[in-house]
């Protein structure tokens, strides 16, 4: 959070969920804002000890934008020693 909060962006989180809301607004280059509405939630993987799952959700807002953010958070999560993100289609 401390990170969210280091980039502007209003975090609000929830004392009982592991689920963060937040909005990033962004400006392209003709000064058109353009707003897109996150949700993260961590889930813990029953069975697997000390293993969670991330899921990104687009709330509101622009899907290309939404896909944007996301792979830059894609980025920094591979990053992190144990973190696994396959997908399958």
């Amino acid at each position: 959070m401390e990170k969210l909060s280091f980039k502007e962006i209003a975090v609000v989180p929830h004392e009982n969920k592991y689920k963060l809301k937040f909005n990033i607004t962004t400006k392209d280059q003709s000064k058109t804002e353009t707003e897109v509405q996150f949700c993260v939630r961590i889930l813990k993987v029953e069975g697997e000890e000390a293993k969670y799952c991330v899921e990104f959700q687009r709330v509101a807002g622009d899907s290309v934008k939404f896909t944007e953010h996301f792979n830059s958070y894609k980025k920094e999560l591979k990053l992190l020693e144990d973190a696994h993100h396959d997908i399958k289609a």
